[in-house]
């Protein structure tokens, strides 16, 4: 095996593990998209498709509080992502609040308020 055969199957492991990890990290929004839509104070849940920012969900309440909604599946943000949050928070009016939804476990998640 050649020095660009392992680079070829090192790539392409590479690939499989990033779209297996894209599509976990989509089926756990949808798990809280899906979540969200059955609580009867949500009016409207709102998904940002694609990872293109810091907020993955948006939630507007029936009392008309909002939620942006970061999600992470091991709990881990980086330090850019914080900084994001919480240059965000200091720009979002009165009752609008940053949650932050991580696994605690394999098959329970927590959605706690950023504290930034």
């Amino acid at each position: 095996m050649t020095a660009l055969d392992v680079e070829r199957i090192t790539k392409e492991r590479n690939s499989v593990q990033g779209k297996e990890n894209f599509h976990n990290g989509m089926n756990f929004e949808f798990r809280i998209l899906r979540s969200l839509k059955k609580n009867p104070q949500v009016v409207v849940v709102l998904r940002s498709a694609g990872s293109h920012g810091t907020i993955d969900l948006y939630a507007l309440m029936s009392d008309g509080r909002q939620w942006f909604i970061t999600v992470k599946r091991n709990g881990c943000w980086s330090s850019k992502e914080m900084a994001d949050l919480k240059r965000l928070s200091k720009s979002l009016p009165d009752r609008t609040l940053i949650k932050m939804a991580y696994y605690v476990s394999p098959r329970k998640y927590v959605m706690e308020n950023y504290r930034g």
